[in-house]
C-alpha cells in the first residue's frame, strides 16, 4: 500500500490514506486528474436512461439502486470501499443471470 504523504508522523500509512480525500489524493500528485465514477444509471426494467439512483448504507453495509421512473429496485451488501456502479453491476448481473 502506498502512503499519500506526510498527513501523520511514523510509520502508520494507514492513517495517512484516511486523512487524504480524493482531491489532494490521487496517483500520488496532488494536481492529479482523477476520472469520476457514475452514479446516476439507465433502468435494466424499463430502459429509461439516467433514471437509476443510488443510495449507499455503509453503517448498514447496504446498497439500493431505485429507478424513479418505474420503482424497480435492488439492494446488495456493500463494503467501505464499495461505489454506487459496484451496486449497479451487482443489479445487471442480477437480471442477466434471472434471464439466462
Amino acid at each position: 500500500m502506498r502512503s499519500a504523504g506526510a498527513t501523520g508522523t511514523g510509520n502508520n500509512s494507514t492513517s495517512a490514506i484516511a486523512t487524504c480525500d480524493a482531491a489532494t489524493w490521487s496517483q500520488g500528485s496532488p494536481t492529479a486528474h482523477q476520472s469520476q465514477v457514475d452514479t446516476v444509471f439507465n433502468c435494466p426494467a424499463c430502459n429509461k436512461q439516467d433514471s437509476v439512483t443510488c443510495e449507499m448504507d455503509f453503517q448498514r453495509k447496504l446498497g439500493t439502486v431505485t429507478c424513479k421512473n418505474c420503482k424497480a429496485n435492488f439492494a446488495s451488501e456493500i463494503s467501505a470501499i464499495a461505489e454506487p456502479v459496484d451496486v449497479y453491476s451487482d443489479w445487471i448481473d442480477a437480471c442477466e443471470e434471472m434471464h439466462s
